[in-house]
């Protein structure tokens, strides 16, 4: 999509998990280096990857080749607050931009062909907000468009756009992934994960 760009989100300190989940193994790669082989085919107009928290240790180790890295020093403020200063930079280098995805560090079940697929339906959609439907609530991978970027300009703390979405519910098409979205959090579900995925316990 023309003037559209792909936002990945890994700022956060993984309290939860006891050390950089970025930098998690996730097979041959990290959990971020995952991520961004995902997201790296997606064909919109540009790519930006946030970072905060150990951001130059992540940018040592990983491979971000495709992605405009954008460090926020103030990550401790938390995700929303991360998203604004990600949206006003990326409109500063993109002035034409109309919508966004927005994506996860540590969603390693997310793959290329299901954000394509979401991009398309958003295409086709009359909605300017597209969210995965997690079934009580709705989420990212997530798509925003239109006059919703100027709210995600003004989000504060640790909320995210999942105010924006139960407020425009009319605005909103839901997205339901073919198999679940785990956001990797704790050791106990990143084990588990890698364990479904591989059929092996993670060399740490």
């Amino acid at each position: 999509m023309t003037n559209y760009a792909l936002l990945t989100l890994a700022a956060g300190a993984s309290n939860r998990m006891g050390r950089a989940k970025q930098l998690l193994p996730w097979g041959d790669n990290t959990l971020l280096g995952h991520a961004l082989e995902q997201v790296r085919q997606v064909r919109v107009r540009r790519k930006y990857l946030l970072l905060g928290s150990r951001a130059e240790q992540i940018l040592e180790e990983v491979d971000i080749t495709g992605f405009i890295p954008m460090v926020f020093a103030g990550w401790e403020e938390g995700m929303g607050a991360g998203i604004a200063y990600a949206i006003n930079n990326m409109i500063n280098d993109l002035p034409e931009l109309q919508g966004v995805m927005v994506t996860l560090a540590d969603q390693p079940m997310v793959d290329t062909v299901q954000l394509e697929d979401m991009l398309s339906i958003h295409r086709e959609s009359q909605r300017s907000l597209l969210a995965c439907d997690y079934g009580t609530k709705t989420g990212v991978p997530a798509i925003i468009s239109g006059e919703h970027l100027s709210a995600l300009q003004q989000l504060q703390g640790d909320r995210g756009a999942s105010e924006l979405f139960r407020n425009f519910p009319g605005q909103l098409e839901r997205y339901v992934p073919e198999r679940s979205l785990i956001d990797i959090d704790d050791p106990e579900t990143y084990r588990q994960c890698y364990w479904d995925t591989f059929g092996t316990q993670p060399p740490l």
